[in-house]
């Protein structure tokens, strides 16, 4: 990432996938498709859930490495 963000660097999609930057590899034409699917399948969720997910994944990576597994846990067994 830091070699992106100082130089500037441009991946193709291909390259990008990779290297973790998307978690999904479509065609343009599939993009929309795709997109929708993912959409509808997050919207079904219960918002509880979602809402706890997105509260708790960017603070993970902040924690010690025990803490952070114990919130995955947690944030696993209550979402």
């Amino acid at each position: 990432m830091g070699d992106m963000m100082l130089t500037g660097r441009v991946f193709d999609a291909q390259e990008g996938q990779s290297i973790g930057l998307s978690n999904y590899l479509v065609s343009a034409a599939d993009g929309l498709r795709r997109g929708l699917e993912l959409a509808a399948k997050i919207a079904s969720n219960a918002p509880l859930s979602n809402y706890a997910i997105k509260r708790a994944l960017p603070r993970i990576a902040d924690l010690p490495q025990g803490d952070g597994l114990f919130m995955e846990a947690l944030t696993s067994a209550v979402a």
